[in-house]
């Protein structure tokens, strides 16, 4: 599937709670700017072109941990290349009255580099904010402006 520019995010019909998430992704071009969003709210990036070091990294959750908490790394390939993120995520835990009693955490790697291992996530920030978090929600592949392709997406429900 290619992300399209000005053709809207891809947004699952299905909401999930605790899910494996597989996705693998290429860049067509530079720039790049893109992501896999669980639950519509914690953004797994997809904007960093192999050899550059401006912008976010590859696979950083930046709208839902501290700078403090991102690893840092540089691991893309080149354009054309395909990546894969493999996300084990867990959701945000709630009473039956709705008060939250636990943070989301996710494990995360990038084509097979540990980048989040039992990372707490939240809370979410920038647009994803206007959502709050909540025990469920679609998978987004985001469309910003920029040709991204994505195969072999998969989820299964529940995480251990």
């Amino acid at each position: 599937m290619e992300v399209v520019p000005r053709s809207g995010s891809l947004i699952s019909h299905k909401w999930f709670g605790d899910a494996k998430i597989h996705v693998e992704f290429r860049n067509l071009g530079e720039p790049t700017n893109s992501g896999a969003y669980i639950q519509d709210r914690y953004e797994a990036n997809i904007n960093e072109v192999c050899g550059r070091l401006d912008g976010n990294p590859c696979a950083e959750f930046d709208n839902c941990t501290p700078d403090s908490a991102r690893p840092g790394i540089r691991c893309s390939r080149p354009l054309l290349d395909w990546q894969t993120l493999d996300i084990d995520f867990h959701a945000p835990r709630f009473e039956a009255a709705g008060k939250k009693i636990a943070d989301a955490r996710v494990m995360l790697l990038f084509d097979g580099t540990v980048f989040y291992h039992d990372r707490e996530l939240g809370p979410v920030t920038l647009n994803a904010a206007r959502l709050g978090e909540a025990p469920t929600g679609p998978i987004q592949l985001q469309e910003h402006g920029m040709p991204v392709q994505f195969r072999n997406i998969w989820v299964v429900e529940g995480s251990k």
